[in-house]
C-alpha cells in the first residue's frame, strides 16, 4: 500500500538552512509482565527522505511555506498500532531541519496509525438466543456484530424467567477486550479490560418476558480502546457481555453471564488503491533521496 503525503516547512523569516531531513520509523515493544515475557524493542521499517541533497551546503530560504512531497510503502504485512500496558506497536515521521545560527535544528514528530481490518466471512446481525438451565429464555439483538471506534450500539434485550419464584433484578452490559502478547513460551494469558458499560434495573413480574434497548458507547480515541488484531506479536478480541442477576423469594441471587464474540474494525475499511492525490496530480514531485534503512517486515507464517 502507497501512502502519498508532504512534509510542510513554515519560515516566519529568512533561514540559512543546510538540510532537510525526513525519517520514518515502525517499532514493537514488548514489556509483559510474565514469567518468560520478552522485554524487547524490535524495528520493524525505517525509511529516509533527504529532501535537499546530499551536499549539506547551506541555503538561502525565503520567509514563506515550503512543501515537499513524498511516497511511502507500507507492507500490508505490517501490524497494526497497538498501545497496550504490555507494549505497543508505533509508527512515527521525524522531521529534522538543519540551519546555520545558534539553534540550529528544529523537529517535529508526527504518528501514523496503521489500521487492518480482521477479516470475516459476512457482516451480520448479532443474534443470541438461549435458555439458560431452565431457569431463564432470552434473547440478544444488535444490528451488527461489527462496531467501529466511536459507536453508538443499541443492543435489544429480552428476558423471561422460567421458574415462578424467580424474578430478574439488574442487567449489565458491556464491551471487553481481551489481549495476548508474546512471550518466551508462546503467548501470555489472556489480560481481559473492560471499555464500555451500562447497566438497568429490571422490575418485570415473575413470568413476563421483558424488553429493553441499552445503548453502548464505543470509545472514539485508540488511547483506550484497541481494534482486533492477530500478530506475531499481539492477539487482541473483543466480547459483548450479558450480566444477568436473578434473585428468588427467599432473596438468593445468582449472576449468569453470556459472552458474544464482536468485532471492533477502523472507521473507514481499508483502500486497495491506497494512493492519496497531490494537490496538483499532473504536476510531478520533486526530485529527492531516498533511503532503505532496513529492509521492510515479513510477518511469519
Amino acid at each position: 500500500m502507497f501512502k502519498r503525503d508532504s512534509l510542510k516547512i513554515v519560515l516566519d523569516d529568512p533561514q540559512r538552512i543546510k538540510t532537510i531531513d525526513l525519517t520514518f520509523e515502525g517499532v514493537v515493544t514488548i514489556n509483559g509482565k510474565e514469567n518468560g515475557s520478552i522485554h524487547f524493542q524490535n524495528t520493524l521499517i525505517s525509511k529516509g527522505w533527504q529532501f535537499l541533497g546530499l551536499s549539506g551546503e547551506p541555503r538561502l530560504f525565503g520567509h514563506g511555506r515550503y512543501k515537499y512531497h513524498f511516497e511511502l510503502f507500507l507492507d500490508r504485512n505490517l501490524p497494526n498500532t497497538v498501545f497496550t500496558k504490555y507494549g505497543y506497536v508505533q509508527y512515527t515521521f521525524c522531521a529534522k531541519v538543519s540551519r546555520t545560527g545558534i539553534r540550529r535544528c528544529l523537529y517535529d514528530t508526527e504518528s501514523l496509525f496503521v489500521l487492518h481490518s480482521v477479516p470475516i466471512e459476512t457482516e451480520q446481525a448479532l443474534v443470541k438466543t438461549g435458555e439458560l438451565e431452565r431457569k431463564l429464555r432470552f434473547y440478544i439483538l444488535a444490528p451488527s456484530s461489527r462496531f467501529r471506534l466511536g459507536d453508538e450500539l443499541p443492543v435489544r434485550i429480552g428476558l423471561k424467567p422460567l421458574i415462578d419464584d424467580l424474578r430478574v433484578t439488574k442487567i449489565t452490559l458491556s464491551l471487553n477486550e481481551d489481549i495476548k502478547y508474546r512471550t518466551h513460551n508462546g503467548w501470555s494469558s489472556t489480560y481481559t479490560q473492560q471499555i464500555a458499560r451500562i447497566s438497568s434495573p429490571w422490575t418485570a413480574a415473575t413470568s413476563e418476558l421483558l424488553e429493553q434497548t441499552l445503548r453502548l458507547y464505543v470509545p472514539k480515541s485508540l488511547e483506550y480502546v484497541q481494534l482486533d488484531c492477530s500478530t506475531i506479536f499481539f492477539q487482541i478480541k473483543h466480547t459483548l457481555d450479558a450480566t444477568i442477576i436473578l434473585m428468588d423469594d427467599e432473596q438468593n441471587r445468582k449472576v449468569i453471564i453470556i459472552r458474544i464474540p464482536v468485532h471492533l474494525s477502523p472507521f473507514v475499511l481499508e483502500d486497495d488503491n491506497g494512493l492519496p492525490s497531490y494537490e496538483n496530480i499532473l504536476t510531478a514531485p520533486p526530485e529527492y533521496a531516498t533511503v532503505d534503512i532496513c529492509p521492510p517486515y515479513h510477518s511469519a507464517n
